[in-house]
């Protein structure tokens, strides 16, 4: 069978099977997983999209499916931002927060709409399928050779302006190797040169989720509070955010510049 409907077939059934363990256990670890899944999913969309589909599943795309990953990724956001504060005892904080007090509110309407959402992912996934029944793996063999010379380019210039963007970019790498055959993938990335893109991207994303948590403290009036308490926990939470990024932009930057020199030696 194609590889990249397989792929597809297991990632609408990954996104199915977390929604149902959210709805029944909600479970906050199965809202990352159905997000994992809808990415890869997204991940498929952006690549076919160069194949001309069609408007409807086009529509059904921005319509439906990316409304659904913003709504799961804004509670996924929320989720973090508790686990933090619970982690470091900052329970004057998660009192405080308006946002964290909208999270139950988010998380019944995300399960209310499980079975529509259920529904048009099944049939965009299923649209998908056909399309990339009529694609040639060489195809999308050629489709991630050229995200790999762009990140390659990316990964030279160490803006960090650019390094969600890299992040991205990488992913889509990373998850156009997973629905290429073995043998083509091989073609593609080596194991070491896969693990290390993989590293670099979950430091870039380790580094953002710490970028949007002090965005978050900022714009939640914790200053503002007449709260001595709150206002405490909140200084101590800022010097934490601004420490831990300085921490992980350091790592970040050396990485960067071990996977750049890797990487040029392995496409000259």
């Amino acid at each position: 069978m194609n590889t990249l409907v397989q792929y597809l077939k297991k990632q609408q059934h990954l996104s199915e099977k977390q929604m149902q363990l959210f709805v029944s256990e909600n479970d906050a670890e199965a809202v990352h997983q159905l997000r994992v899944a809808l990415k890869k999913i997204r991940a498929c969309y952006r690549y076919l999209k160069t194949a001309k589909l069609s408007q409807a599943v086009r529509k059904k795309y921005k319509h439906q499916l990316l409304p659904f990953f913003a709504e799961a990724g804004e509670l996924r956001r929320l989720q973090l931002y508790r686990r933090l504060l619970l982690k470091h005892k900052w329970q004057q904080m998660i009192l405080f927060s308006e946002s964290l007090g909208s999270e139950s509110v988010r998380t019944y309407l995300l399960k209310q709409s499980f079975e529509t959402n259920s529904k048009a992912i099944h049939q965009l996934t299923h649209a998908l399928e056909q399309k990339a029944k009529s694609i040639k793996e060489e195809t999308g063999f050629l489709y991630a050779a050229e995200l790999h010379r762009s990140v390659i380019a990316a990964i030279h210039k160490q803006n960090v302006d650019e390094w969600h963007e890299l992040r991205k970019q990488i992913k889509q790498l990373l998850y156009s190797y997973q629905w290429l055959s073995s043998n083509l993938q091989f073609r593609l990335l080596t194991v070491n040169q896969y693990k290390q893109l993989d590293a670099l991207q979950e430091i870039i994303g380790q580094w953002h989720d710490l970028q949007d948590f002090k965005d978050w403290l900022g714009t939640e009036g914790f200053f503002m509070s007449t709260s001595p308490a709150v206002k405490k926990e909140f200084a101590v939470a800022w010097n934490f955010a601004n420490s831990q990024l300085k921490t992980s932009e350091k790592k970040l930057q050396l990485l960067l510049l071990q996977v750049s020199k890797q990487k040029t030696a392995a496409i000259e």
